[in-house]
């Protein structure tokens, strides 16, 4: 009997903890569907729900991301007054527990709160910059050099819009980083602010490279048409109709004059691009850059040697077919063989293999040469005969001198 006291002696008094429990569930169910809407709210007006969808949160059942987080919101308020019912119902050893962990969550929430408003106003004004960089760039007519060099793109995939990817992106890395950092994270913010040191001390020599090889571009633009007008003006037109005036080349689609502007047009912007990878002071990338920049002179002198073989090769054709217009053979042979010569002495002076292309030169110079003493042997052997019987004629004919005594080569002085 006393047990049934006892026990119904604890139930009356425990029915006060059960009710005030009760009431702080009720309580709490009501500050977290509050604070539930107040944010949904606030993430709808601020325009945030754009950004957050970006992310790929998203609630299960309607795939709203403000849902998402609304939820989240409930159910952190939610469990902040669960340790308080649990004391309350003489769960001491449970709500313990539970009272560190919110209390750890709690004294994380203002700086979880401070990482995403820094990652917020980071994005809004990364994404502004951006825009702005876009506007310029396109302002300073950037993307008509991509147009010039016949490169068709997207709107996203144009200078200007690659350009003002690249500012968004190193403008997101330092807000991420002071967001990580805000979270006491150090583990991942000293190793990314070392990086991110290194990274940022390149990007002056990145933009001084990128505005020499911008100035290379306009320079190469504006003196390669100097260039091809001083030669127009000069008459090399003239002396291209002149070469060719003989052979089967389109002189009006040919001009010596636009070839040196091409190849100066060219020159400059190799230089050019040579020093604004020396500016990015990368080991590798100089040392191929300082070895394209000492055999640029043999490239040079190799294409003066094979314009001028081959404008001599023309000049001999035509000298020939001038002076004996049934001799086009001959000419062709010579203008090929002028051909041959400055080829072998072109790759000669760019170092191709000297030493097998001046052995075949020898083979194909030895080989031209039995050829022809051999085509001069078997087609002209009738008319070597034909003087040699000739020549033996005239020694028959000539008379033979008889010694006399009386010879006046004989006597004496």
């Amino acid at each position: 009997m006393n047990y049934f006291n006892n026990l119904w002696n604890s139930f009356m008094t425990g029915i006060p903890n059960i009710l005030v429990a009760i009431i702080y569930l009720i309580i709490a169910f009501i500050v977290a569907l509050i604070a539930k809407k107040i944010i949904m709210g606030i993430l709808h007006a601020s325009g945030a729900e754009k950004l957050l969808e970006r992310t790929g949160i998203k609630d299960e059942k309607t795939g709203k991301s403000t849902e998402f987080i609304g939820k989240l919101v409930f159910l952190i308020v939610f469990l902040l007054f669960l340790p308080a019912v649990l004391v309350r119902l003489g769960m001491n050893n449970v709500g313990t527990p539970i009272t560190n962990v919110v209390e750890s969550v709690i004294g994380f929430l203002p700086r979880f709160i401070a990482a995403a408003l820094i990652l917020y106003i980071g994005v809004y004004v990364a994404e502004v910059i951006k825009q702005l960089v876009k506007a310029l760039l396109k302002g300073i007519g950037l993307d008509k050099i991509q147009k010039r060099l016949g490169v068709e793109a997207s709107d996203q995939n144009t200078f200007a819009g690659v350009i003002a990817g690249i500012v968004y992106v190193f403008i997101l890395i330092p807000v991420f980083i002071a967001a990580l950092q805000v979270l006491g994270l150090d583990a991942v913010v000293v190793p990314a602010t070392i990086l991110l040191t290194q990274v940022f001390s390149y990007v002056p020599r990145i933009f001084v490279a990128v505005v020499l090889l911008l100035v290379g571009y306009q320079l190469a633009n504006l003196l390669a048409p100097v260039v091809e007008s001083l030669l127009v003006s000069v008459g090399a037109y003239k002396l291209t109709d002149k070469v060719f005036a003989a052979s089967s080349v389109n002189t009006t689609s040919f001009s010596i004059s636009k070839v040196i502007g091409q190849i100066v047009r060219w020159l400059i912007m190799i230089i050019f691009f040579i020093e604004a990878v020396n500016l990015l002071n990368l080991a590798i990338l100089t040392n191929i850059g300082n070895l394209i920049l000492m055999y640029l002179p043999f490239v040079v002198s190799a294409i003066i040697i094979m314009g001028g073989g081959i404008v001599l090769a023309s000049w001999v054709e035509q000298w020939i077919i001038k002076h004996s217009p049934k001799q086009k053979a001959i000419a062709l042979i010579a203008k090929v063989f002028i051909v041959i010569l400055a080829v072998f002495m072109t790759l000669s002076q760019l170092g191709f293999a000297e030493s097998i292309v001046n052995l075949a030169f020898v083979i194909i110079l030895t080989g031209a040469s039995l050829a022809f003493a051999i085509a001069f042997g078997v087609g002209g052997r009738d008319f070597a005969a034909n003087r040699l019987r000739k020549l033996e004629k005239k020694i028959d004919d000539v008379p033979e001198t008889h010694y006399t005594p009386d010879s006046p080569l004989n006597r004496p002085e």
